[in-house]
């Protein structure tokens, strides 16, 4: 089962955070709708768990495990907000909780180094695309 939902992040949760972070405007409303329905689907899936394993960190954790870094950089970079405690509650706390594990928190990339990436690497993905 945990190869299915790693399945569900690599193409729904990986399309649909590439779609608000490319997009600009209504366009990126739209995808950020898409977005919050797939982060819905992770939601319900925590039901009392500390990780999607349970109460340790398993296979579908770590394949989830680029969200937790990477959604917080996008929204800064394109200047939107997705990880709400009121709408996600169990996801965000997911987050926190996956962030704090000492494997995970000392193998991180530098937060502000990442933004100042994606700012730029963003600007040449809509400059190619007609976007800008």
């Amino acid at each position: 089962m945990a190869r299915i939902w790693a399945l569900y992040s690599d193409y729904q949760c990986r399309d649909a955070s590439k779609d608000v972070f490319l997009a600009m405007g209504e366009e990126q409303e739209k995808a950020i709708k898409c977005l919050e329905e797939t982060l819905e689907v992770l939601e319900k899936e925590l039901k009392g768990k500390r990780f999607f394993a349970g109460q340790s960190i398993g296979y579908l954790d770590l394949a989830l495990g680029w969200m937790a870094f990477w959604l917080g950089v996008s929204e800064e970079v394109a200047c939107y907000e997705v990880l709400d405690v009121e709408k996600f509650p169990r996801f965000v706390t997911w987050i926190e909780n996956f962030l704090k594990v000492p494997v995970i928190r000392d193998n991180l990339p530098d937060r502000d180094k990442t933004v100042e990436f994606f700012h730029e690497y963003r600007k040449l993905q809509q400059s190619a695309l007609g976007k800008v």
